[in-house]
């Protein structure tokens, strides 16, 4: 069920941010489901015209690099995929999209409770 989610949510973030052209996607292999989710995720962007960039997080410490990483490149959307590190930073994670002004998307309900 996470790829169809995948590929909704690229479609939901294209339909709130019209300017979406291209969406970071973080991941993580030790989720079995995240390689299909990225590929959905991926053919819906592309069917919209945006471009991905899939970020591999495999421990908390990479997030600061990955965040610096998805500024440089100039991504303008970023889509969580549903991972526990991610649940546990998930004010961290709102906190970098608020302050970088990025739209994004996860399926964990709490994460607009971050957001300001």
């Amino acid at each position: 069920m996470i790829s169809e989610m995948s590929a909704k949510h690229v479609e939901l973030l294209k339909e709130i941010y019209q300017p979406l052209s291209d969406l970071a996607i973080l991941w993580n292999s030790n989720n079995a489901s995240h390689p299909s989710a990225i590929m959905s995720a991926q053919v819906s962007a592309q069917s919209l015209s945006a471009q991905t960039r899939p970020m591999e997080v495999r421990h908390v410490r990479d997030l600061d690099a990955i965040f610096a990483s998805i500024v440089k490149q100039r991504a303008n959307g970023v889509l969580f995929l549903a991972y526990p590190i991610f649940f546990i930073q998930l004010k961290r994670m709102a906190e970098f999209t608020t302050s970088s002004r990025l739209p994004a998307i996860t399926n964990f309900v709490e994460f607009p409770k971050f957001g300001d």
